[in-house]
């Protein structure tokens, strides 16, 4: 008996001990996700224990004398149940046990986002604190599972999952590369490999004569930078790198199978298909038509992201009505895919918000089959117009994308559709900085910061290899304002931007001093 007590006593106590701790890593780590410095988030740490409960019992203590008071008169002082520190480790596990069960019930993606990206806040960086920041992960990736089973992907239904299990499936992608670039895989194309893929990447646009670099940002924001005007770079070169049997990216120009269709040649899936089969008969070329086709036909219907309003998304409903989510955009591939033979497939998961967090609902795209390899394309995410509303050019940045570049920003719920021989767990994906195909694109190597998420003082710094002498530039975004952070074009580009308040910090790129820059990483910033 003596044994079984003494277990008893010893599992209390590490319950007394896991439930506040947990709860209090927990809430700060949701204080830090949020943008909150160090000093907030061990304030709202301590507020669940000990601060909370004594209030509690304060509260209660005062009570109970009132309480006892009148009772006094008729019948005696009446006693507690409980003493002091009984009460106090009740009232500490009902608050613990409350918050941490609501969290993890309705809100287990901020959850479980929280503690896989800012789960260490209260470590310092470097090597010393790894082994303890591995055990912090570890812990948060143990609500992986629950994550998943709180938010199923709206766009997926088990015959789809059942469907991908069954098919056998060879990573051909390169170890990921985050976050140090894949530039030696790059190389200039021949003249048969323009050719192959219909002509070259566009370059950017002639250099101003005035000392300004102009540029947009994704709201369109036009941003000016006086200085002196450097000499102009070296002739881009086209660039590819190579992905399988094919390259990427492809030219940012319409099929001409596509542009050269008819209404009557659009009548139907079937007539789509038959018309795009018999004209491409080289198999990337076909599909690319097929994305081009889907792209530039769909609409993304941005009334289907509301509550109860959204449309039929089978393949037959979105060619009818011509619009759709992203469950449309790649039902309608797959089906166009089986018309014309190619075996193209239907994968669901996760995408990513530019603070590092999954996206509120999940996502859908395609993978497909090509001269026996697995490549990747997301249609909806080369939509001139996205879910966000905003117009854009026609692209091809998520056609045959390089897996170790789609992981960026796409996370199936199946890993083998990473496509990768070494697979990242979801807080690996949440954890890279957020970046867009352009860093791949433009050859950058991001070698600061490391994280989605970083905590500074008093700035953020930027350090990226820089072998195209891209030029770049940095933006701090704040609720009350922005301020830009210099221009370089150097081999390796070091700038920093002066923080003054909790933020995003973004990296653009363009070919010349002004222009149209591109966003390439994006970093959420806490202000310690």
């Amino acid at each position: 008996m003596s044994l079984v007590r003494a277990l008893i006593s010893l599992l209390s106590a590490a319950v007394l001990i896991a439930v506040p701790t947990l709860t209090v890593w927990l809430a700060s780590s949701l204080i830090a996700f949020h943008g909150g410095p160090r000093e907030v988030a061990l304030a709202g740490g301590l507020l669940l224990f000990p601060i909370l409960p004594v209030l509690w019992e304060w509260r209660a203590s005062r009570a109970w004398k009132r309480k006892q008071a009148r009772r006094k008169q008729f019948v005696g002082a009446p006693k507690r149940a409980l003493r002091l520190f009984p009460r106090l480790v009740l009232r500490t596990l009902l608050l613990c046990l409350a918050f941490s069960g609501a969290m993890v019930a309705k809100f287990p993606r901020v959850t479980f986002s929280a503690l896989a990206t800012r789960g260490d806040w209260f470590l310092e960086p470097g090597e010393r604190g790894q082994p303890w920041r591995d055990g912090v992960f570890a812990m948060a990736s143990a609500l992986e599972g629950l994550h998943r089973l709180a938010n199923p992907n709206p766009y997926v239904t088990k015959a789809d999952g059942d469907l991908l299990a069954k098919i056998d499936v060879t990573p051909t992608g390169e170890t990921p590369v985050v976050p140090s670039g894949a530039s030696a895989r790059w190389r200039k194309l021949t003249d048969e490999e323009r050719a192959a893929i219909e002509g070259v990447r566009p370059t950017s646009l002639d250099a101003g004569s005035e000392p300004v670099v102009a540029w947009k940002d994704d709201d369109d924001k036009e941003v000016e930078h006086q200085g002196q005007t450097p000499p102009p770079p070296p002739a881009e070169e086209p660039v590819v790198v190579e992905t399988g049997g094919t390259h990427w990216p492809w030219t940012d120009e319409v099929s001409a199978t596509v542009r050269g269709m008819n209404p009557q040649d659009e009548t139907s899936i079937a007539a789509v298909a038959q018309y795009i089969r018999a004209r491409e008969p080289e198999p990337f070329k076909r599909v690319k038509a097929l994305h081009d086709w889907v792209v530039t036909r769909l609409e993304y219907d941005l009334d289907s992201l509301k509550p109860r309003q959204r449309k039929p998304q089978d393949a037959n409903s979105v060619f009818l009505g011509r619009v759709a989510v992203c469950e449309g955009y790649a039902r309608l591939l797959v089906e166009l895919g089986r018309l014309t033979g190619d075996q193209i497939v239907y994968i669901g998961g996760d995408v990513r918000e530019e603070n590092g967090a999954a996206a509120p609902v999940g996502h859908a795209w395609n993978g497909v089959k090509v001269n026996g390899l697995w490549y990747l394309m997301d249609a909806t995410w080369d939509d001139p117009v996205g879910p966000d509303g905003k117009s854009r050019s026609y692209r091809t940045d998520y056609l045959f994308i390089p897996p170790d570049v789609a992981i960026f920003s796409h996370f199936p719920d199946d890993a083998r559709w990473q496509l990768l021989p070494a697979k990242l767990s979801r807080g690996d994906f949440l954890r890279q900085p957020f970046a867009r195909p352009g860093i791949a694109k433009e050859q950058l190597t991001l070698e600061r910061p490391e994280r989605a998420s970083v905590d500074v003082t008093d700035s953020v710094a930027f350090e990226v290899d820089n072998p195209l002498r891209r030029y770049l530039l940095v933006e701090y975004r704040t609720p009350g304002g922005s301020v830009e952070c210099g221009v370089s074009n150097d081999a390796h580009v070091s700038l920093r931007c002066p923080v003054s308040a909790s933020g995003h910090a973004v990296l653009f790129s363009n070919g010349e001093r002004s222009g149209t820059f591109g966003q390439v990483v994006s970093i959420a910033v806490t202000r310690r």
